[in-house]
């Protein structure tokens, strides 16, 4: 979730990432959407993550790679490689970014 408490993030089959402002009605509003060549879902639930300064957007990608958007511009910055298999979930924590795929 980005530090505003009223906005989250979404992973979509759709293969994008939606961030939604709640103030937005019942339904929310999408006031961002993120996409990248390459950016595929492998699985219904994909666990991306925004990191602690609110200015990137992290998620892991089913052929094993971690994208890495700014969440200003919503412009990929770095495709991270390295994982075998689909990357699953990513979080932040005070060391840094962690990152793990479907085999743990």
């Amino acid at each position: 979730m980005p530090n505003n408490r009223a906005q989250f993030l979404t992973s979509g089959k759709d293969h994008t990432l939606k961030l939604i402002d709640l103030r937005g009605g019942a339904q929310g509003e999408v006031v961002k959407t993120i996409k990248a060549s390459g950016y595929r879902v492998w699985t219904q639930w994909a666990n991306a993550c925004v990191s602690p300064d609110g200015a990137h957007v992290v998620a892991g990608g089913a052929d094993g790679a971690v994208f890495v958007w700014s969440l200003s511009d919503e412009g990929l910055k770095v495709t991270l490689r390295g994982h075998d298999a689909a990357v699953a979930t990513c979080a932040w924590g005070q060391s840094g970014l962690a990152t793990a795929d479907k085999n743990g």
